[in-house]
């Protein structure tokens, strides 16, 4: 006689149980794997937290050292500002002017933000251990401002505004001197602002 296909499923399944032997050593198994899941899950837990902060800490560095290079241009370029060494060569024309440094890696060239009135001479310098061209010019209120010229390098100096593509000098404030720091035919500028 046939059985019925339900009767058949049963005595299939009832053949195939795990005899209690067989049942402990699975729970047992089982309670193991769990143990070791619940164990590593710390180290996983603080590896990634580990992680994580790595990368925002250096996030951080990066957008903070980022964000302070003009500040420490600002801030070179005050100290000597309010140093105000010897010049090295005076006159009141650019273009004689700027033919004295020769050993500058780039060409000094005006700029349209400068006025060269009120001229009167020119030094070596430096920004950030970079030769730089350094004027002085006295405005209409006949306080000396310095105006700076350097070779433009982003990984030195970090993304500075580009007046060639109409973007605006950051201005950036140091030992109440404010300083206007902009960039333009491949040259960094650094202009001392004199308060009137």
């Amino acid at each position: 006689m046939k059985q019925s296909l339900n009767s058949a499923l049963q005595n299939h399944y009832q053949a195939k149980q795990l005899n209690s032997d067989q049942l402990q050593q699975l729970q047992q198994m089982q309670m193991a794997a769990q143990g070791s899941k619940t164990r590593n899950a710390p180290r996983w837990v603080a590896a990634t937290s580990v992680c994580v902060a790595i990368i925002l800490a250096w996030q951080l560095f990066f957008t903070s050292s980022e964000l302070a290079r003009p500040q420490q241009i600002a801030d070179e370029v005050v100290y000597n500002h309010l140093n105000l060494k010897p010049l090295e060569i005076t006159g009141a024309n650019f273009s004689d002017i700027s033919q004295y440094f020769s050993k500058l890696p780039f060409r000094p060239i005006t700029s349209e933000r400068v006025s060269s009135r009120g001229l009167a001479g020119a030094r070596y310098c430096s920004i950030k251990t970079i030769p730089a061209a350094q004027y002085r010019l006295y405005g209409s209120s006949g306080r000396a401002e310095t105006w700076y010229q350097v070779a433009y390098d982003a990984s030195t100096f970090g993304e500075i505004p580009n007046s060639e593509l109409g973007e605006q000098p950051l201005v950036r404030y140091s030992k109440g001197v404010g300083v206007k720091i902009w960039r333009e035919k491949g040259v960094l500028f650094a202009l001392t602002v004199s308060h009137q």
